[in-house]
């Protein structure tokens, strides 16, 4: 078999060397970039409408799996502690009705808070969660939210109001109580109930890209742009 030179030291190996040690080195940058994948950063797409405005139908988003606690790649076995989310996170996380769908919401109260709902106004161990700035644009009703360190847009819907009314109820330890900021379209924590952060899969924080899966047109306002 005709040798192959080697680049740095100029000896002779076999071909067939030279292509197994490129197969080695392919192999294991792959490992290497699917290990990271798995335990410190990912993307995620978007299907659906539920956290409009602050996120839209056909963004794809950058989220860290490591702002909860770092696991073995590519288990759910967590090498530290489970931290808990900040009140204001976009989340992903593990639909509580069926383990194979993510969920993409924010997190409202965490384990231990008392959350009530009065009219769409989050009240939150008692305090009114600031909802200011109210535009009607048709039907739709925008009213500017802060929670925690985050301020957002929150959407309602004249013409279907869901679940704008929730007596208190207090978020049980090592939970979190999630919601969609279009929140007369998103099936959340109001129907399911609180979530274990067990099933905390990742932070969202950026948009990568965003495409109109309407006009199947690139948003290229929205790309690199960070979530309120």
């Amino acid at each position: 078999m005709e040798p192959n030179k080697h680049p740095t030291t100029g000896l002779s190996v076999p071909r067939y060397k030279g292509f197994l040690l490129e197969a080695l080195r392919i192999a294991a940058f792959f490992l290497v970039a699917l290990a990271v994948r798995s335990s410190f950063a990912a993307t995620y797409y978007v299907p659906s409408g539920s956290m409009e405005p602050s996120v839209y139908t056909g963004d794809r988003l950058f989220a860290f799996q490591h702002s909860y606690g770092w696991k073995l790649p590519f288990t759910e076995v967590h090498i530290t502690p489970q931290k808990a989310p900040s009140h204001g996170d976009i989340v992903v996380f593990v639909d509580p009705r069926d383990p194979q769908t993510m969920l993409l919401k924010r997190v409202v109260a965490v384990g231990g808070d008392r959350l009530e709902i009065r009219g769409g106004q989050l009240i939150r161990n008692g305090k009114p969660l600031p909802q200011a700035q109210a535009i009607q644009k048709g039907p739709y009703l925008y009213r500017l939210e802060t929670n925690g360190a985050h301020q957002y847009i929150v959407q309602f819907d004249s013409r279907q109001s869901f679940l704008r009314d929730m007596v208190p109820r207090t978020i049980p330890k090592g939970h979190f109580f999630a919601m969609g900021d279009n929140r007369d379209h998103s099936g959340d924590s109001r129907i399911f109930g609180a979530v274990p952060y067990k099933q905390l899969q990742a932070k969202a924080v950026r948009v990568l890209w965003s495409r109109n899966p309407k006009a199947w047109s690139f948003r290229w306002n929205r790309s690199g742009t960070k979530l309120p």
